[in-house]
């Protein structure tokens, strides 16, 4: 009993071994309780943030870019490689299957080349032009080639989609089998891409 003092000894006499036992089991369950509570409260809290940040972020609008034209008749091409200079697509002409992919877009910009002179044009030095669309009817009894009103009708009634449209259009003077632009054309380029950034910029056409 070396070193023991009786007050211990009367302690350890006297402690009830179930009731210890009861007390730490009080311990770990109150223990339990307040995490629990405490870790929903954290999931809530999670949950309205996440909710929150989703109803107020803007859906990204969704935009395309349709070049047409053929690349080996020398000015016939330059909407292939605008088009292809920022992702779009580029095809030879607007076909009626073109409207589903219109009526997955919010946006679209028809890039073409244009014989001068550009329609609405009155003399002056030709140069690009970035001018809005809208559906319209013109030309519907080509059901192969369709001009960009006749295609946005044409996704308006498929799809119900109205997406905001714009095309760009570019003088062109050569249409000869070849490959490559002409002079004339190319010095139009820094201007055509000059009004294209600036569509891709905009929330709206």
């Amino acid at each position: 009993m070396r070193g023991r003092r009786p007050g211990a000894i009367a302690a350890l006499t006297w402690a009830d071994p179930a009731a210890v036992a009861d007390q730490a089991a009080e311990k770990r369950s109150a223990e339990r309780q307040a995490a629990a509570q405490r870790g929903s409260e954290q999931r809530g809290a999670a949950v309205i943030t996440a909710g929150s940040e989703i109803a107020g972020a803007a859906r990204p609008r969704r935009s395309l870019v349709i070049g047409i034209g053929n690349p080996l008749r020398r000015d016939d091409g330059v909407g292939w490689q605008l088009a292809e200079e920022v992702a779009g697509l580029a095809v030879h002409q607007l076909t009626p299957e073109l409207a589903a992919e219109l009526a997955a877009v919010d946006r679209v910009l028809f890039v073409d080349a244009w014989q001068v002179p550009l329609p609405g044009t009155a003399g002056g030095r030709p140069q690009p032009c970035l001018r809005p669309v809208s559906p319209g009817a013109t030309g519907l009894a080509c059901s192969h080639r369709l001009e960009p009103a006749v295609l946005l009708a044409l996704a308006t009634a498929l799809y119900g989609a109205q997406p905001a449209a714009a095309e760009l259009l570019l003088p062109a003077w050569e249409f000869a089998h070849g490959i490559g632009l002409s002079p004339s054309l190319r010095r139009q380029l820094p201007q055509a891409r000059r009004l294209l950034r600036l569509w891709l910029e905009q929330d709206d056409a």
